[in-house]
């Protein structure tokens, strides 16, 4: 793979990257991704390859690339953690009819 090969399949990971930050900043479920550890991978070592004069050409886009996917892992820690706590504040509520533990409440003797 030569330099420019590299920088077109770094760009477009680098829009990937921004598209599923968007997806994910307007609620979607899918964000996409697929198989971006192994493309990633891929192009690193195909960057890493090439003479280090190239390679300095690259860093920039790689960085921003490392910068970017941090931020949607961000992104995706807050909203799995909000998603837990809808999820909690959703259906772990107690029944204020059953009591805390669910059961009969303490001034109901079952005798209806």
């Amino acid at each position: 793979m030569d330099k420019e090969e590299i920088r077109a399949g770094l760009a477009a990971l680098r829009e990937e990257i921004a598209t599923a930050q968007r997806a994910l900043e307007s609620g979607s479920e899918e964000i996409g991704l697929a198989e971006v550890g192994p493309r990633i991978e891929r192009l690193c070592g195909a960057a890493m390859a090439l003479p280090p004069e190239e390679v300095t050409d690259l860093q920039p886009l790689m960085t921003e690339i490392r910068d970017s996917l941090q931020t949607l892992s961000q992104s995706l820690g807050s909203a799995i953690e909000q998603a837990r706590a809808d999820e909690a504040a959703d259906g772990d509520a107690p029944d204020p009819d059953l009591g805390e533990a669910g059961g009969a409440r303490d001034d109901d003797d079952g005798r209806g």
